[in-house]
């Protein structure tokens, strides 16, 4: 019986140290700022957008293959530059909203000399290594959603 008891207290013990240990991890355990990835905090979230990025744009009925480009914006570090919206000279600045999400805003000069202005949001899926930027153009005359789908090159 002494032997049970022995047995007993040590599995308490155990239980006790165990509880206490992985309690003691979940108070370790903390989350970056916006921008910023990586354990120790130190790593733009923006780099693994930047690049050039292949792919298809469906835009209405009309679909084409085009290359996007995603650039640094020094303005802070969780801005960037977007070109070549809509397969056009186009260009947005982006801003980092969570580890996989960029929101885009930009503005242009159609060739009638209206305002065309862009907004959406880039997605990026790490496992598959693709970009998924869904915007909306609007202008004076008609507003307009594409999906732009791509793999880094």
């Amino acid at each position: 019986m002494n032997k049970t008891i022995k047995n007993a207290a040590a599995l308490l013990l155990l239980s006790a140290c165990t509880t206490t240990f992985l309690s003691s991890c979940k108070d370790e355990i903390k989350s970056c700022e916006t921008g910023y990835e990586g354990s120790d905090c130190k790593t733009l979230t923006r780099s693994k957008f930047i690049g050039q990025w292949k792919g298809s744009e469906q835009c209405n009925t009309d679909e084409q293959d085009y290359t996007i480009s995603i650039t640094t914006n020094n303005s802070n570090n969780l801005t960037i530059n977007y070109s070549n919206i809509n397969n056009k000279s186009f260009v947005a600045t982006g801003k980092v909203t969570s580890a996989n999400e960029l929101h885009l805003d930009g503005s242009a000069t159609g060739t009638g000399g209206g305002k065309i202005t862009f907004s959406g949001s880039a997605v990026l899926d790490e496992t598959e290594g693709t970009i998924t930027v869904n915007y909306l153009i609007s202008s004076d005359i008609e507003n307009t959603g594409c999906t732009f789908k791509g793999k880094k090159i």
